[in-house]
């Protein structure tokens, strides 16, 4: 008969409809040894997932973007040339792992609300309250689940990215060699991010600290997804 009972108190605490809670508080140290708290927002329909996955340019942005792309041309006036995207989706966000789980994360600073996106001529990522643009050059479908892409910065450096579809039903991706010195990224696409939890830090501006994420176990993470 206890069983029974602690069986129904677990389904009441997560079943919807049988009093599933609301939000879960996290709490964690900043650096100046000040206690925050984040919480994780049980609501699928919360409105930061939209301001997670917003991809519209605000007027700075847009400012930087245009900025880079005349960099990137230089003295040539022409369109930089499209490319064939292979199937490859546009918007991407990255995955945080919490507890060997899966989650979305809304930063305490905007600012550091990273995803990226791909046009037929550019990939373009958002983060540390900037946008960067890059040439596209190649995107190079190797098989079914591995993407090869290609492209150049304001710089005129290239760098190549892998990217490797490990749940091509819940749009799931590792990015190989997104950012220097960090092998794997776990990212989803845009429109699937509604799939997964979300942390929220509701700090606001640069002295909050962002939640302290551990390195996850790629390989643990992905077969729970």
């Amino acid at each position: 008969m206890r069983a029974f009972a602690c069986t129904v108190l677990l389904l009441a605490a997560w079943v919807p409809g049988l009093g599933q809670p609301k939000r879960a508080y996290l709490r964690y140290n900043g650096k100046d040894g000040k206690g925050y708290m984040a919480y994780i927002d049980y609501n699928r329909y919360s409105k930061y997932y939209d301001l997670v996955s917003n991809f519209k340019f605000n007027r700075a942005e847009l400012s930087a973007y245009n900025s880079g792309i005349k960099l990137i041309k230089g003295k040539d006036t022409r369109p930089l040339v499209k490319q064939d995207l292979a199937g490859l989706s546009l918007k991407w966000c990255p995955l945080r792992a919490y507890q060997s789980q899966a989650y979305i994360y809304y930063p305490a600073n905007p600012a550091n609300n990273y995803r990226i996106a791909f046009t037929d001529t550019t990939t373009i990522e958002f983060g540390h309250g900037n946008v960067t643009a890059f040439q596209l050059l190649s995107i190079k479908k190797i098989n079914e689940r591995t993407f090869n892409i290609v492209r150049m910065g304001a710089d005129r450096k290239t760098s190549t990215t892998v990217v490797h579809i490990v749940d091509a039903r819940n749009g799931v991706a590792l990015f190989e060699g997104l950012f220097p010195g960090v092998k794997y990224s776990l990212m989803v696409k845009a429109d699937n991010v509604h799939n997964y939890p979300i942390i929220v830090n509701p700090g606001k501006g640069k002295n909050t600290p962002e939640y302290p994420f551990a390195t996850p176990d790629l390989r643990n993470l992905i077969e729970k997804i």
